[in-house]
């Protein structure tokens, strides 16, 4: 299967741009498109990858809220600043857990999965997702994203160290070249 599902991206998400052009399908289920906080509709989106078994699944969730930052606010504003970051918080753990089981079926059906993040995010840490990994035989690289090439929406390259958790061993070879 030549096809590659975004969970939890933008509509204009760089991963999905360079599978187009270079011939992947992507199918991307973001916001846009699917609340993937809603058990339902991470079954429909469960249901269009059954419906093409051997596709490739690509996962990234909010990251902000688990982002060195939040937890230097949190230390300099103190505990009324902590409640509203924890709800979001709790909310981008909800979808990690959906993210989770989305990328399990596609390993089931007989696809490759990925998930990334910003290196020093604190969601590498979830004990869920550490669990999913070791089921799944997953691996991590860290590389920088201008040693891609990526640039931000204002167009600027991207100097940020990221992870990609991944049980494709040519993603591995290939991301830790950079």
């Amino acid at each position: 299967n030549n096809t590659l599902f975004e969970f939890a991206c933008s509509g204009d998400s760089i991963t999905g741009g360079q599978a187009e052009a270079v011939g992947v399908s992507c199918i991307r289920l973001g916001r846009s498109t699917l609340d993937l906080c809603n058990p339902e509709h991470v079954q429909q989106a469960a249901g269009q990858l059954e419906a093409l078994p051997g596709a490739d699944a690509w996962a990234s969730v909010t990251c902000t809220h688990h982002s060195p930052i939040q937890n230097l606010n949190i230390h300099r504003h103190g505990k009324p600043y902590q409640k509203k970051p924890r709800k979001k918080q709790k909310e981008s753990e909800q979808l990690l857990q959906y993210a989770i089981q989305f990328l399990e079926r596609a390993l089931e059906l007989g696809g490759r999965a990925a998930f990334e993040l910003p290196a020093e995010n604190a969601l590498w840490k979830n004990q869920h997702l550490r669990a999913f990994e070791e089921r799944a035989c997953m691996k991590r690289v860290y590389f920088h994203g201008c040693a891609l090439i990526l640039k931000g929406k204002d167009g600027k390259h991207v100097k940020k160290p990221w992870c990609v958790s991944t049980s494709d061993l040519r993603l591995i070879q290939f991301l830790s070249q950079h």
